[in-house]
């Protein structure tokens, strides 16, 4: 039976050396089950209990912050207000990366130096981004308001982060730190397009949208709707951008759920309110993974 077993294909002999990799792995996986799982355990647990920074024995109170924070109408305006930042966001990110990566891949002087350079904003410290533009959008020192009031374009000085303005402010300077990743990763995908398609469709009189549309489009697509939903996720779950621009002001204009959180947890010192924010926020992501799979899976099986 042992010589059976040994003779099929498909069999698999634990090696030493295999052995041996398999006990070098441990530490590294304790190590990162630890750093991920114990953080998730215990801010559910958080979440079950009346916790404050002075109880020492908090008591259980079950789902009774959840139905406190699904009740709060602030809840629901952080929520709404994370939607309005993530999806903006992306309705400014994606077509401008888009775009940028089209004219990236056509052949022109300079182009190797252009492509290298495009990734300057994305590589700077998020700190240092933020803390340049909300320099240059100050209304009374700023480069921008200087510009604009000596030019004849505005009147006066316009302030960039009151109520009005503030969240697409900061979507649109969020936007020109993360163009660059968006216009790397199509620009990869738009090099994999057979040019020989291209050129035999040029031949056959298509026209520039045709071509995109019929042929540019549906090979680059996998990378978009990947690139997409990564960026999407990173989005709803970013922090330091409006922190260091806003800190969720004025008056609660930019208070998305990841800065809410931070507020609720370590500057009020609401423990139990925050761990079931944090808690709300990780199933909301996990629902939008698990369409966006079904729907990718539905997509792949219907071809």
């Amino acid at each position: 039976m042992a010589s059976a077993v040994k003779a099929l294909p498909g069999a698999r002999r634990i090696t030493s050396e295999t052995l041996l990799g398999y006990i070098l792995m441990i530490p590294s996986v304790v190590w990162i089950l630890g750093i991920i799982l114990y953080p998730l355990a215990f801010n559910l647990w958080v979440s079950l209990h009346r916790m404050s920074m002075l109880e020492a024995n908090p008591p259980f109170v079950g789902l009774a912050n959840y139905l406190a924070v699904l009740s709060a109408p602030e809840f629901w305006e952080s929520m709404r207000l994370t939607c309005v930042w993530t999806f903006g966001s992306l309705m400014v990110i994606v077509p401008a990366g888009l775009a940028i990566a089209l004219l990236l891949n056509q052949d022109f002087r300079g182009a190797k130096v252009v492509r290298t350079w495009v990734l300057l904003p994305w590589m700077f410290p998020v700190i240092v981004i933020t803390l340049m533009w909300r320099w240059i959008l100050d209304p009374v020192l700023g480069v921008l308001n200087f510009f604009l009031v000596q030019t004849g374009l505005t009147a006066s000085p316009i302030f960039f982060l009151d109520a009005s303005r503030a969240m697409w402010t900061v979507i649109l300077v969020n936007s020109w730190r993360w163009i660059p990743f968006m216009t790397v990763m199509l620009l990869a995908a738009l090099q994999t397009v057979p040019l020989e398609i291209l050129e035999a469709s040029r031949v056959d009189g298509a026209s520039a949208w045709s071509r995109f549309r019929w042929i540019t489009l549906p090979h680059i697509s996998p990378m978009l709707s990947v690139t997409t939903f990564m960026l999407s996720m990173w989005l709803f779950n970013m922090f330091p951008p409006i922190w260091l621009m806003t800190q969720g002001g004025p008056g609660g204009a930019t208070l998305i759920l990841p800065v809410k959180i931070y507020i609720e947890g370590f500057q009020v010192f609401r423990m139990s309110s925050g761990a079931t924010l944090s808690v709300v926020l990780l199933i909301f992501l996990g629902i939008l993974m698990a369409l966006y799979f079904r729907l990718s899976g539905e997509r792949v099986g219907g071809r």
